[in-house]
């Protein structure tokens, strides 16, 4: 760990994945909340519901929104965080500052930001993903986020997570470039809840391929997000 801080610099803190408990971000609005550690996994938490499936282990700390990247042409697949796959890299680092968190990595001569921030005034996650190409050809990458949606209080998606899933809808938006989810209530007392993930890579001239739900899009409870299965079809084809 190293630890900045002065009188004209922000306080910070810099990790590597290999530490040996997961160091912890913690965002919030008073009614969204983020939880992210140095291994890019965590949890999205509104008011008192998970937006994504959560679990507290130390030893795996598996469980989040992650982003994958795939060269079609070496056929060859990673992670833009530690997490899921669990692949080391020399030059991987995360930052926590008082407002985000950033991870860098370098793969194949392709260098990858990922900065993750929440919305002071909206209810609202930002992740925002850039790649620079250091080699002098011409690069095809696909880019695939994943996460296991709960959309339930805690308790309620820790004692039956299979069945909690079967409430959850999902609706892929292609003219919003989106992925809308909610909640099925089952009784008028419910509250009802719903998320959506935006793309916004189309207004700077990339192309959204496809964005995949369904029973084949997202893992059944309890399963590995690291499994390559997963992560077959891409929301995104980039060209860097």
């Amino acid at each position: 760990m190293r630890l900045v801080s002065g009188p004209s610099a922000p306080e910070y803190r810099l990790f590597d994945e290999d530490t040996p408990i997961p160091r912890v971000q913690l965002l919030g609005n008073g009614r969204y909340a983020l939880m992210i550690t140095n291994t890019g996994a965590g949890y999205s938490r509104w008011g008192e519901f998970e937006i994504t499936r959560w679990r507290s282990d130390t030893t795996r700390d598996n469980w989040g929104t992650f982003f994958y990247l795939r060269e079609p042409e070496s056929d060859t697949l990673w992670s833009v965080t530690h997490q899921p796959l669990n692949v080391k890299d020399p030059r991987y680092t995360a930052t926590f500052s008082g407002d985000r968190a950033e991870f860098r990595g370098r793969r194949l001569g392709i260098e990858s930001h990922l900065e993750v921030t929440l919305s002071p005034e909206d209810d609202a996650e930002i992740r925002r993903i850039t790649l620079v190409n250091e080699g002098s050809r011409a690069r095809t990458l696909e880019l695939t986020s994943a996460a296991e949606l709960s959309l339930a209080p805690h308790g309620a998606d820790r004692a039956h997570p299979a069945f909690n899933k079967l409430f959850i809808q999902t609706e892929a938006r292609a003219d919003l470039h989106a992925l809308l989810a909610w909640r099925r209530l089952r009784s008028s007392d419910e509250t009802p809840i719903w998320v959506a993930q935006f793309d916004d890579s189309k207004s700077r001239g990339r192309e959204l391929v496809r964005v995949r739900n369904g029973p084949r899009a997202v893992p059944r409870a309890g399963t590995h997000l690291a499994r390559p299965d997963h992560v077959a079809e891409p929301d995104r084809r980039l060209r860097a």
